[in-house]
């Protein structure tokens, strides 16, 4: 069943004898005064990598099947959604997508200078599988075995998931297009990729060999990590719905070849946006074996003053009871799709049913949270219009900024809701409004890559040409980072190539320095030679 159930068949194997293979991860032992870096745009450029390869090692596929330049009868196993996955996956470094090498990467002087005070990996001192009665539990070799946690999308989540998310999501979508070729319906075919992960398979189930048998851990984390690997295998050829957001997919043909689509190369969460809550073992908690049931909570329980100050919510408010319980139950579906979750969330192993929790908390003073953020400002972020309508009607002050001096505006910029800046526009908000450092929501838009809002924030009167306190322009922002289509949008809304010329080094020159030749070309074409 391809290279991936291969390879995890052969991890569980030998996970019983060498141990080395079977991980653990544990985020209820956290960094108390420490902070992880963002590691989403790392890697979601390494995907990137591998999506150009794999385009162009099916180009080459192709070319020498051509006839006169036409497609013949061998070219055609070249189109098929299987295969492309199937080469995607065999194009992947082992930095991507297996812990040690990563680990070992992000852990390397090189990568930790680039977040210079923050964490690229942790691994707690001590973690919830250890307890003087594992001794007695023949699954604990394999836990000893840890992994560390990382942050990717702002969530936390362990570096076992991305080894889950690559090979299991190619397991799970090679038995999806299998079913869809014996002509079952996607619905049916997505519940034979589940069916994998939680029926009797001897090695690659979460019932089996893959977790209980050998770790005894039943991960819904897991599962549902493997569930989301088998949308982003999909998303290659076709268009999938995550996050509730419908994304076109990454590879288009043109012609008798593979492109890589527009989305493909510039979405700078081409991976981070397929991480959400499912992948944190905290909100998402296992099943455990009866002899680990009570062993984990007395883990958890010496936890659990530091786990509930350190999953405040973005509000910076602590969770009650409730809360916890609502965020567990929701992430037993992937947005309403069954990924093959086991457990009851107000009985399973977990801060719900292991701290004191309170029911209610005090009301806060003020009009916003701890970082003077307020429901506009949050509304405006979540590009939830209706929300933002009822927050305006309530009287909210558009252009209320938070600690950082960002307003509504600057929130909605950041998320890249257009409709959102409309709203606000319409309400008098203050489009070129200054944050911390002049930066306004032009050039955190630009910055971000949001093509529509870009062109929202103009068409609202946003200035072109601004600069922040570093003399630094929208179109910098954009170019630097190459984003073609904001960089187009916003020479149409009248930013001036050469405004952005700094301390005598042109525009295009910055770009090219940061590895964007093409785009770099193309502006000098636009640009006044330098006297």
């Amino acid at each position: 069943m391809q290279r991936c159930c291969s390879i995890m068949f052969w991890v569980a194997v030998t996970a019983a004898p060498v141990v080395v293979w079977a991980h653990e991860t544990d985020q209820y032992s956290v960094p108390v005064g420490r902070e992880y870096a963002e590691l989403g745009p790392y890697f979601s450029d390494g995907y990137r990598q591998v999506l150009i390869q794999a385009a162009a090692t099916l180009n080459g596929q192709i070319a020498a099947t051509l006839r006169d330049g036409q497609p013949t009868a061998a070219t055609e196993r070249f189109y098929a959604p299987a295969y492309v996955a199937s080469t995607f996956y065999h194009a992947i470094p082992l930095w991507v997508d297996w812990v040690e090498p990563i680990e070992s990467r992000l852990l390397a002087p090189q990568q930790r200078a680039r977040f210079p005070g923050l964490l690229t990996v942790y691994h707690p001192p001590s973690w919830i599988y250890h307890h003087w009665m594992l001794l007695l539990d023949p699954t604990k070799l394999p836990r000893l075995v840890r992994c560390g946690t990382i942050t990717v999308n702002g969530v936390e989540i362990g570096t076992d998931k991305l080894m889950h998310f690559a090979h299991m999501g190619q397991c799970y979508v090679q038995v999806y297009y299998r079913a869809r070729g014996e002509g079952k319906s996607v619905e049916q075919a997505m519940q034979a990729a589940v069916d994998l992960g939680t029926g009797p398979n001897p090695f690659l189930s979460e019932a089996t060999w893959l977790g209980l048998m050998s770790t005894g851990v039943w991960s819904n984390s897991d599962l549902a990590v493997n569930y989301v690997g088998m949308l982003f295998f999909r998303n290659l050829t076709e268009t999938v719905r995550v996050h509730g957001e419908n994304l076109p997919p990454m590879l288009v043909r043109e012609g008798s070849f593979w492109r890589v689509s527009a989305r493909g190369m510039h979405d700078r969460a081409l991976f981070s946006r397929y991480v959400s809550g499912h992948w944190n073992e905290v909100f998402n908690p296992n099943v455990y074996a009866p002899l680990m049931d009570g062993c984990v909570r007395d883990e958890i329980r010496k936890r659990c003053n530091i786990v509930t100050d350190w999953y405040r919510d973005r509000h910076l408010r602590l969770r009650r009871k409730a809360d916890f319980l609502q965020r567990m139950e929701e992430l037993s579906t992937y947005y309403g799709a069954d990924y093959g979750y086991r457990g009851d969330p107000a009985e399973l192993v977990s801060v719900v049913t292991v701290c004191p929790l309170p029911d209610e908390l005090p009301d806060e003073d003020g009009p916003g949270d701890a970082l003077g953020r307020t429901e506009l400002w949050w509304a405006a972020g979540d590009g939830d219009v209706d929300a933002l309508t009822r927050a305006l009607t309530d009287g909210a002050d558009v252009n209320a900024a938070d600690i950082d001096g960002e307003t509504p505006l600057h929130a909605a910029a950041r998320g890249g809701h257009a409709s959102a800046i409309a709203r606000l526009a319409a309400a008098g908000v203050d489009v070129n409004a200054r944050a911390l450092y002049g930066t306004t929501p032009l050039h955190v838009a630009a910055r971000m890559g949001h093509a529509a809002a870009v062109e929202a924030l103009l068409a609202a009167g946003a200035d072109a040409n601004v600069a922040d306190d570093f003399g630094v322009t929208p179109l910098e922002g954009a170019g630097v980072h190459g984003y073609r289509a904001v960089v187009e949008n916003l020479m149409a809304g009248g930013a001036q190539v050469d405004a952005a010329r700094r301390d005598g080094v042109a525009l295009s020159e910055r770009v090219r320095r940061a590895g964007h030749a093409d785009l770099a070309g193309w502006l000098a074409a636009h640009e006044v030679p330098a006297p």
